[in-house]
């Protein structure tokens, strides 16, 4: 998973991952704290053999689309990214 994560967060972020720690997970997810050159970040990695996760998957572009929002309007701003 190492490389995984390793590739997305440099390849869509711009970021080199430096450590990362698997954490508790949700139900449709596994959870990754990942330390990088760019900050501390909370990963959200869909696992897609669970049947929780397609209806996610589907609506992702609906969910993506509200980060700009959250980055100018609330208190998160400058506390998270997304993929360019």
């Amino acid at each position: 998973m190492e490389g995984f994560i390793r590739h997305a967060l440099l390849a869509h972020c711009g970021f080199t991952l430096q450590g990362q720690q698997q954490v508790q997970g949700g139900w449709s997810a596994l959870a990754y704290a990942a330390n990088t050159d760019g900050g501390r970040f909370f990963l959200k990695v869909y696992e897609t053999g669970r049947a929780s996760v397609d209806p996610w998957i589907d609506r992702m572009d609906a969910y993506m689309a509200a980060l700009p929002w959250l980055s100018r309007q609330t208190p998160l701003q400058k506390r998270h990214t997304a993929p360019e």
